[in-house]
């Protein structure tokens, strides 16, 4: 019997470090590093096909919650947007349904005045994309923010009916949309946020009153009939200040690894482009905390495929 000739599989090229620079100068390819290998094995879960309820046009919705003010919610949620905008290479959109008007568009760049507010109001005349973009900002991510109505001028909170209104105009243009919600479950507003959503983050600083905060949220779920719900969480453990105990982190992230799994616990590192405080620039961020951002992404991604059952 004759040999048949097998050409080896040709090695991808490093994109990045001494592997990039011994390509350049001598074109020896010795293929990528681990740690390129494993960035891209997160990517392609990023990638992974959102399956919607049959015989709807729903996509993949997350709530990014937390029971105190300051821990950094709004933050994971435009870092979370804007990593997986940036690997999908998709529409992704971030609402802010705080009730008492967050400030997520302060995280993000304005490009129009129109807000949640707007959108629900003008939502029978909102028939394609493009009269919908009309009401969203896009920051550098190309990740859309649909801002919350201002305060001082709006005459009333967003609530669930304002959601439900929402997701329902925005829903056939976005295959992920994620709620950056307020610091109370029990809202109007939230509860049907939770009602929708397939996923949940929870967020947490590294402080012990925070992180007992946290554990309460999954107690709370538990007790009101979202147990489910609690079971698709990943909890974030957000250094939003510089110099905090890692003994004490170690305590807290065990703690909430009792609720969502080892697994599905993360910690962002403190980072000083965000402290700067205004728009946040994904590119800006350290790699360490986009490496991060990029895990909580695939991480969640285990639920693009699997609609809550009997959830509306």
């Amino acid at each position: 019997m004759g040999h048949v000739n097998v050409r080896p599989a040709a090695k991808l090229p490093p994109e990045r470090g001494w592997r990039r620079w011994l390509m350049l100068l001598t074109r020896i390819n010795i293929g990528l590093s681990p740690d390129e290998v494993y960035e891209r094995e997160l990517h392609t879960k990023i990638r992974k096909i959102v399956t919607p309820p049959p015989g709807t046009v729903q996509g993949f919705q997350v709530a990014v919650l937390g029971l105190k003010g300051g821990v950094g919610k709004t933050t994971v949620s435009v870092l979370l947007g804007s990593v997986t905008a940036l690997v999908r290479g998709e529409r992704i959109l971030a609402v802010d349904a705080n009730p008492d008007s967050g400030n997520l568009i302060d995280r993000t760049s304005r490009e129009t005045t129109s807000t949640v507010a707007q959108l629900v109001s003008a939502s029978a005349s909102l028939t394609g994309y493009n009269a919908v973009r009309e009401h969203t900002n896009k920051n550098d991510a190309n990740l859309e923010v649909l801002a919350s109505a201002d305060y001082v001028d709006s005459s009333r909170e967003f609530n669930g009916a304002d959601w439900d209104t929402t997701r329902g105009v925005v829903s056939p243009f976005y295959p992920i949309v994620i709620a950056d919600c307020g610091v109370g479950l029990h809202t109007d507003a939230t509860r049907a946020v939770l009602d929708t959503v397939w996923g949940i983050v929870v967020v947490t600083d590294p402080s012990a009153d925070s992180a007992k905060a946290a554990g309460r949220v999954f107690d709370w779920l538990r007790e009101h009939s979202y147990a489910d719900l609690a079971s698709r969480a990943v909890a974030v453990v957000n250094h939003n200040r510089p110099g905090r105990s890692r003994a004490n982190v170690e305590d807290i992230k065990a703690q909430l690894a009792r609720d969502v799994g080892e697994h599905n616990v993360f910690e962002l590192p403190f980072d000083e482009h965000i402290e700067e405080g205004g728009p946040i620039d994904v590119r800006l961020v350290s790699s360490s905390m986009r490496r991060r951002v990029t895990e909580i992404a695939a991480a969640l991604s285990e639920w693009f495929d699997k609609p809550r059952p009997g959830r509306r």
